[in-house]
């Protein structure tokens, strides 16, 4: 089974708000580092436009189904979910999420180096 990439795109309500989710979200990154071993990736980003201040792009990569699936049941994705439900302010408008199906592609041994890595889709 080929790998799953997930794409959320948010929109924050002030450039303040992006930071306070960029916080929170940072939470699921460091429990999937220490929790979740299938989960390949867990990349919080922002554009590099500087007019654009309210955008945050998650990239996240798993091995398999039943890692998203695990994955979306952690309590760390409970916990920013009743964050979220606590501070609907902080959002612009409902987020956009993309599930995709990994075809094919490389990852270079030197992007865990990368200074300042740029994603493009």
């Amino acid at each position: 089974m080929a790998p799953i990439v997930v794409i959320g795109h948010l929109i924050t309500s002030t450039p303040s708000a992006r930071r306070t989710l960029i916080t929170e979200l940072a939470k699921i990154s460091f429990y999937s580092l220490a929790s979740e071993p299938d989960v390949v990736k867990y990349a919080i980003t922002v554009p590099r436009d500087p007019a654009d201040e309210t955008s945050i792009y998650v990239v996240e990569q798993y091995r398999t189904q039943a890692a998203l699936t695990t994955h979306m049941s952690s309590p760390a994705v409970s916990s920013i979910l009743s964050f979220f439900a606590a501070n609907p302010s902080l959002l612009a408008g409902p987020g956009k999420v993309y599930t995709m199906d990994h075809q094919s592609g490389y990852t270079s041994p030197s992007a865990a180096r990368a200074s300042d890595a740029v994603i493009a889709f």
